[in-house]
């Protein structure tokens, strides 16, 4: 699979424009991280790709095909979303709520292959045993390993997640990005995550987008390309100083520059 997005800009209103001349080309098996401060536009283009939001102008282009040309549905079998935040699961078990993830390939037809498959998810999440909870007395580290887990069902090509392990302490942080990574590789996946933790990216991503302001790419490519001295304290304001670990660029943070 394939994402080409081509001069791609976007405004909230006429006095708040979040992306500017977006152009960047994405390709499975990846596992690609967009890290950058927050506000510059690393939601936005996520929300973008998957045509919860219109461009004002420019393309985004999926396997040669306009994404304007996709109805809603080869769009849902095509692109994966994993928010944020879930809101809508509130009352429901995990297992209904994650099933929920899979109507997009059989309509709201649930079979024993489809239970099974739901539960070869959680475990390799390692929450088979919240099965029959309910969504709504799970820790926030546990609704966001659900609402991965929901991504996954889904077996799209293509799976943007938006901060997925933003409330994960730094193990689970770890092992959901590795095994995201291996889920790309095994399924000839494109897998788009935004990250705020610059030594996971580079230590998983195979390449990095690096956003800042005023919602702008600063730089893309492999992590030895982008996590630089000179990136940190351009995008971040932070002094720092990279080491190299076995290839891997790998940030020690310094004083703050700019507040």
């Amino acid at each position: 699979m394939q994402i080409e997005i081509s001069n791609a800009s976007y405004d909230y209103s006429k006095n708040v424009s979040v992306l500017h001349d977006i152009s960047l080309k994405m390709e499975s098996p990846n596992l690609i991280c967009i890290v950058g401060p927050n506000g510059v536009g690393k939601s936005t283009l996520i929300k973008c790709i998957n045509g919860l939001l219109k461009p004002k102008c420019g393309e985004i282009i999926i396997n040669g095909r306009n994404i304007r040309d996709f109805s809603k549905k080869e769009l849902a079998m095509t692109v994966g979303y994993v928010p944020p935040k879930t809101t809508d699961l509130f009352s429901l078990p995990v297992l209904d709520a994650i099933m929920i993830g899979r109507h997009n390939l059989q309509g709201w037809k649930n079979t024993s292959e489809d239970v099974n498959e739901i539960y070869g998810i959680l475990k390799l999440l390692n929450i088979e045993d919240l099965a029959m909870r309910s969504f709504n007395n799970l820790s926030s580290g546990q609704h966001q390993k659900v609402s991965i887990a929901r991504g996954l069902a889904q077996e799209t090509p293509i799976l943007l997640l938006d901060e997925p392990t933003s409330n994960l302490d730094v193990k689970h942080q770890v092992y959901v990005t590795e095994l995201l990574r291996g889920i790309a590789k095994a399924n000839d996946m494109l897998i788009v995550m935004i990250s705020h933790d610059l030594n996971i990216a580079a230590k998983y991503a195979d390449k990095i987008i690096v956003m800042a302001e005023p919602g702008k790419i600063y730089s893309y490519g492999t992590p030895g390309e982008v996590i630089t001295q000179e990136m940190v304290r351009d995008v971040y304001g932070i002094d720092c100083e990279i080491e190299d670990h076995d290839g891997v660029p790998h940030v020690i943070l310094g004083f703050v520059l700019s507040a």
